[in-house]
């Protein structure tokens, strides 16, 4: 009989397999479970040289799965300066902070910031470039909303970037004016590239070194996977970043990268497929974006938003061009996944998998659509029918939902309808979309249980989840969207051994309790990567 290399014993352990919903004890060897059962039954598989890991009497789970997120992203951000609500809760207190780096920078180095969200902030306005200007005169600023499908930048960086008050609005983006017709700061979805585009890129170290760092905040956690939604942009660059840092052992989140298509042209030119790599680090779907955001007004909506200036928002591409790509990538044999918020981009989309599907049909072919927030049910009876996997986001309910009820209304209710999603059988799975918003998992588990803002708004109690099903919604439904449900997800003999183990028990918790959950350990492949 073989033995294990370690034991967790003493606890609850909700496996999220349905033949053994609870168990008390964990075998694991090689990094694989061996065996989950009776603690009796599982001790006995010790040798001289297994390790006991005694529970006491704590809650261990799946290793969280985050759907959505940018973890490399975030580590890039964790070196800006954080504009986020609970630092930053007025644009007097963003300007001294945008001033005290500029104090830290000689003249001319760039200045950049995320996470600050007007609908929190007590002026209740978008800060502008007069704003950043005062606050750094002689620094190019760029500063990201939290939605980051927005940025402000300051006098000097709009003038790098080319941006006056003449400059044409992007197909997809809008650069906003004022009632002379000058440019205010605010560049809205594809507008932001006349800025970012002259912001100088990081080093091969630099990302290697956010993604060691972000990797530790996930581990802290308990996340061990993600869908990493930011796409690869650059081959020469990001690419090495992530595959050193899979090797070396820094990246310790099993991580699907979502590419770009001029990336995913270049890989499949190579042989490459869809979802190649390894356990740590694959080359996921290929990822369009379709439009912006509910909180910026910018996702494209059938009927207008509540804010007469946005109308209904806006889309990336004219029907024809989004059928054309998504077209070329299906007939290609990749996964694809499209960001889309707004009902009419939402109908958009499924158009062009419709088309797709119709020409040359796929099996199994799990392409996904990130967000998809404004899913009416009409959308969903299309979404079952074409087989699509989807990402959601419940958190932005949380943290996010008084702009959004600002924007729309009484529609909120419509907003991730999880519950719906679930009573149709539509794999349907928990995004953090940080650094959006937090990673932490008690965030996505309460949003999803409760629906309420932070204010305690109501934001459709129809749609809420059992605890259980958002338990699944964040362990097995992620490793269903990257083909992996054969191999992580549940504490299943033979899957991965990445687990969390949790200060209370989710099942046990009363749904306002979530917020205290604290995570004691994380393991990924039988190793402890993050203790309290």
């Amino acid at each position: 009989m073989m033995k294990a290399d370690t034991i967790f014993t003493g606890g609850t352990i909700l496996t999220m397999d349905p033949a053994l919903p609870k168990a008390e004890a964990v075998a694991v060897s090689g990094g694989r479970i061996l065996a989950v059962g009776a603690r009796q039954e599982i001790e006995e598989l010790a040798g001289p040289g297994t390790k006991t890991i005694h529970l006491d009497g704590k809650t261990m789970v799946p290793g969280f799965n985050d759907g959505h997120s940018h973890l490399l992203q975030y580590g890039l951000e964790l070196a800006t300066v954080d504009l986020t609500p609970e630092v930053c809760p007025s644009i007097a207190k963003m300007k001294e902070l945008i001033s005290q780096r500029a104090a830290q920078l000689k003249p001319g180095e760039w200045i950049r910031g995320w996470g600050w969200d007007e609908s929190r902030m007590e002026e209740g306005r978008a800060p502008t470039a007069d704003d950043l200007t005062q606050a750094a005169p002689n620094n190019p600023v760029m500063i990201t909303r939290t939605c980051y499908h927005m940025v402000v930048a300051n006098r000097m960086a709009l003038e790098l970037g080319g941006v006056t008050g003449n400059t044409p609005d992007p197909q997809g983006g809008c650069i906003v004016r004022d009632e002379q017709g000058q440019a205010t700061g605010l560049l809205q979805d594809n507008a932001q590239a006349f800025v970012k585009s002259v912001i100088p890129a990081p080093e091969k170290e630099d990302l290697k070194a956010a993604i060691g760092l972000a990797s530790k905040v996930y581990n802290s956690y308990g996340i061990t996977s993600t869908c990493d939604g930011s796409t690869l942009l650059e081959i020469h660059g990001e690419i090495p970043a992530w595959c050193e840092s899979s090797q070396s052992g820094l990246l310790t989140v099993r991580t699907s990268a979502l590419m770009s298509p001029d990336v995913s042209d270049q890989i499949r030119a190579m042989g490459i497929p869809s979802n190649f790599g390894t356990d740590r680090f694959r080359f996921g779907c290929v990822k369009f974006f379709m439009d912006g955001s509910l909180g910026g007004m910018t996702a494209g909506m059938t009927e207008p938003y509540l804010v007469p200036p946005y109308g209904k928002g806006l889309t990336y591409m004219e029907q024809e061009e989004l059928n054309e790509k998504v077209r070329a990538a299906h007939d290609a044999g990749y996964q694809i996944s499209i960001h889309g918020i707004g009902d009419h981009t939402l109908d958009m989309i499924l158009t062009a998998y419709e088309a797709a599907q119709a020409a040359n049909p796929r099996t199994d072919h799990r392409h996904r659509i990130e967000h998809a927030s404004m899913s009416y049910p009409h959308l969903l009876e299309r979404m079952k029918k074409l087989g699509l996997d989807i990402n959601m986001n419940p958190a932005f309910l949380y943290f996010l939902g008084k702009s959004h009820v600002s924007a729309i209304a009484e529609r909120v209710a419509y907003e991730f309808p999880m519950q719906t999603c679930f009573q149709m059988g539509i794999p349907v799975s928990i995004g953090s979309d940080c650094p959006i918003e937090s990673c932490h998992p008690k965030y996505g588990l309460y949003a999803s249980t409760v629906r309420r803002t932070i204010a305690g708004q109501d934001c459709g109690r129809k749609e809420c989840l059992t605890m259980e099903q958002a338990l699944y919604a964040f362990t097995m439904a992620g490793a269903h969207h990257t083909f992996e449900e054969h191999k992580k997800g549940s504490i299943t003999p033979g899957k991965m051994a990445d687990f969390a183990v949790l200060s209370l028990n989710p099942l046990e918790t009363q749904p306002e309790g979530i917020l205290d959950l604290e995570i004691l350990m994380t393991v990924l492949d039988g190793q402890i990567v993050y203790q309290a």
